[in-house]
């Protein structure tokens, strides 16, 4: 088994990229009444690649077969919100902690946040503190993408950082590994461990003078201990 990451110069045309839930329902054979419950999430992407030509097509295709189907991992990024929201906003001088400036009155410059993991939390987790924000500002909306311990996780709700420019973020899926103070969370271009779907062929269609496009399902990869 071989890691894969996967080129930056083969980006997507188009596609999704989510958190499904996984399900069980029981279904009672006298009422006909149903209940279901959440056994977990995982992350699935269906993305496409645009139409290329035919030496672009060669380099595609073997890239795919070299993942062996769902047997090579691959590391993807998240193709489709590779930052926060008001991740940003945050690009300009910003004075320190305590509100002030150099001498000369330039502030510091800063090209996002550096964010670690504020508390340890175990395997299972639904939650997480982080330290690094800027204090006191809202910082996280729901749908925001960061990287934990090499996991991509999809805040959960609006998060805004107390006065020491901390916070406690509600995710998911949840923590498949535990992870302790000082991990660093990576806000700029995460990426997700996962494999080719199974029925993923990923056959790249040439034509005369080009090759069509290829649409591909990748599903993360989680280890059955």
């Amino acid at each position: 088994m071989t890691v894969i990451t996967w080129p930056s110069d083969f980006n997507v045309a188009s596609g999704s990229m989510r958190v499904q839930a996984i399900t069980q329902t029981s279904t009672s054979p006298f009422s006909g009444a149903s209940k279901a419950a959440l056994s977990g999430a995982l992350w699935v992407a269906d993305v496409s690649f645009p139409p290329m030509d035919h030496s672009r097509a060669r380099q595609f295709q073997a890239l795919v077969d070299g993942l062996d189907g769902p047997v090579n991992p691959v590391l993807i990024p998240a193709w489709f919100a590779s930052r926060p929201a008001l991740y940003g906003a945050l690009t300009e001088d910003q004075p320190w902690s305590d509100g002030t400036f150099w001498s000369d009155g330039s502030g510091w410059s800063t090209h996002g946040w550096s964010l670690m993991v504020a508390a340890d939390a175990p395997a299972g987790s639904l939650s997480v503190r982080l330290s690094g924000f800027p204090a006191g500002q809202e910082v996280l909306r729901p749908g925001d993408i960061l990287g934990v311990a090499g996991r991509l996780l999809q805040v959960h709700s609006s998060v805004t950082a107390d006065g020491a420019g901390g916070a406690v973020v509600e995710f998911r899926p949840a923590l498949r590994e535990g992870v302790v103070r000082f991990d660093p969370v990576v806000t700029d271009g995460p990426t997700l461990l996962a494999r080719l779907a199974p029925d993923a062929s990923g056959a790249v269609v040439r034509n005369p003078g080009y090759a069509d496009g290829v649409s591909l399902r990748f599903v993360e990869a989680v280890d059955i201990s």
